[in-house]
């Protein structure tokens, strides 16, 4: 849902100093491998439970790469009209981190709002969508974002429906922001890659039709 920039964490929302070359190193647990700092230059982990996909970051200096642990598609009918909310979140699952940015612990996720003048979830499979800015001055609110330590605006979505099994669907997400440790733009913009199943929240009743206010 719409978000507000009252809930950041100051003290990780900024980092201008250079880090050592570092890359990282792992401490596993029961469920995740957790990233952290040692000498080299980048590693790739693999989680002992597989999550719904991939959020992965293409950075100036290479990519970042995380678990999607839930993925969902939220049907919304109000005054703004019927639109369709995609969510993916990470819970800071780390698959492949860099050295400049290893030590903020990021928590990437992600939101878009779709605009739909009906909205029929049997028929999704094959569509696609672009939403190309986040904040969308008709409504007067953001409808695109993404978080890792604060939240920023998400450009350039497109949003690729590739197939349906049920209520959930294989949704190919791309769009770009800011680069995560560099918010003066003194760095080329990210390229936000999402690629997961996505589960249709109730998707029964919004395919008998669009429940009532």
């Amino acid at each position: 849902m719409p978000w507000g920039r009252g809930s950041v964490w100051p003290a990780l929302a900024l980092q201008t100093d250079p880090l050592p070359k570092s890359g990282l190193v792992c401490c596993r647990n029961s469920a995740a491998v957790l990233c952290g700092v040692i000498p080299s230059n980048q590693y790739l982990f693999e989680r002992s439970q597989m999550g719904v996909g991939k959020f992965i970051l293409h950075r100036f200096n290479g990519d970042e790469e995380y678990e999607v642990q839930r993925a969902t598609i939220l049907a919304v009918h109000d005054e703004d009209g019927f639109r369709l909310w995609f969510e993916a979140e990470t819970d800071g699952v780390c698959l492949r981190s860099l050295p400049d940015t290893a030590s903020l612990h990021g928590h990437p996720k992600a939101e878009v709002a779709v605009g739909l003048k009906k909205i029929e979830p049997t028929r999704l499979a094959g569509k696609k969508f672009s939403v190309p800015a986040a904040y969308d001055h008709k409504i007067d609110n953001h409808v695109a974002s993404i978080y890792y330590v604060e939240h920023e605006d998400l450009d350039d979505n497109l949003i690729e429906i590739d197939a349906r099994d049920g209520d959930v669907f294989q949704v190919r997400w791309s769009g770009t922001t800011t680069d995560i440790n560099y918010y003066d733009s003194s760095k080329p913009r990210t390229r936000v890659e999402i690629v997961a199943a996505f589960k249709f929240k109730d998707m029964a009743k919004w395919s008998a039709g669009a429940p009532s206010h």
